[in-house]
């Protein structure tokens, strides 16, 4: 069982209670390496483009992540290393599996411009590069939204709409659950549930969830109620985003969280709505 990043605990021994906190990312200013999510409205598509008439063959959702390091500026650019891309498109006939690793930059002379470029494997097909070209960016870095292709979406190619988004630290303390300000965002909404309902059904959220503890909050900490886990018992955290109405994962972007936590905690009747 694996935890997503976005997670807070809060554990009780036999004897006292104990907090603690888990968290995958750290704030940029102290660490140059953070994780990066998938928002949901990312895309996967495979099959025919313009100016080639027939239709796209297979399109789905895209989840995941992938971790992102600065590595330096020219005076133009800044520029980063993609890397533990771990991406999975769920389908009927069986979830694909992509990996890889790649570039990214972001900057520009006269006007604010980025590119994508990652050399991807899908299952056990060769890795082919995917490149959004030097284009402007329709959202402000931090956050990441391009569109990455084998050959410039022409006639056959494969697609990947790219929308991710900074993973926030969250933590706990007595009184309070609480997460990094930036970047900004619309809304936040917070689910907790049982570490030992979690632990029992194999990282099944859909029973361990118990409540939504904040839904479509402004603010960057939420107020603890009810009582404390039972003795040898504990609580997990989980935060999203919500952007123009519309929300964000739950999972971390990191590598080490080995399935999509968003269905599962969909499925649970004290999901936040």
């Amino acid at each position: 069982m694996r935890l997503p990043g976005r997670v807070a605990c809060l554990f009780a021994a036999l004897t006292a209670t104990t907090l603690g906190a888990i968290a995958q990312s750290a704030p940029p200013s102290s660490n140059p390496a953070t994780f990066y999510a998938l928002r949901k409205d990312s895309i996967y598509e495979s099959g025919c483009f313009a100016p080639c008439a027939c239709p796209v063959l297979i399109r789905g959702p895209l989840r995941g992540g992938f971790r992102l390091t600065f590595t330096g500026s020219d005076g133009l650019f800044d520029h980063y290393s993609v890397e533990h891309v771990k991406w999975t498109v769920p389908q009927a006939s069986g979830n694909l599996h992509v990996t890889g690793s790649g570039t990214y930059r972001v900057g520009g002379e006269f006007a604010l411009q980025h590119q994508l470029s990652l050399d991807l494997q899908i299952d056990n097909n060769p890795p082919q590069h995917y490149d959004s070209g030097l284009v402007t960016p329709p959202t402000a870095f931090p956050a990441i939204d391009a569109r990455i292709s084998i050959n410039g979406e022409y006639c056959h190619d494969t697609v990947f709409e790219v929308h991710a988004r900074p993973v926030r630290d969250i933590q706990v303390n007595g009184t309070s659950v609480y997460w990094d300000a930036q970047p900004t965002a619309a809304g936040h909404d917070v689910v907790w549930g049982s570490l030992s309902t979690l632990r029992s059904s194999g990282g099944d959220f859909s029973v361990s969830v118990r409540g939504c503890l904040a839904n479509d909050v402004t603010a960057d900490a939420v107020p603890l109620s009810g009582a404390d886990p039972a003795p040898g018992d504990g609580f997990f955290f989980l935060l999203r985003d919500v952007e123009s109405a519309m929300p964000d994962s739950f999972d971390s972007g990191a590598p080490e969280q080995a399935e999509p936590s968003d269905d599962a905690i969909a499925a649970s009747p004290a999901r936040c709505p």
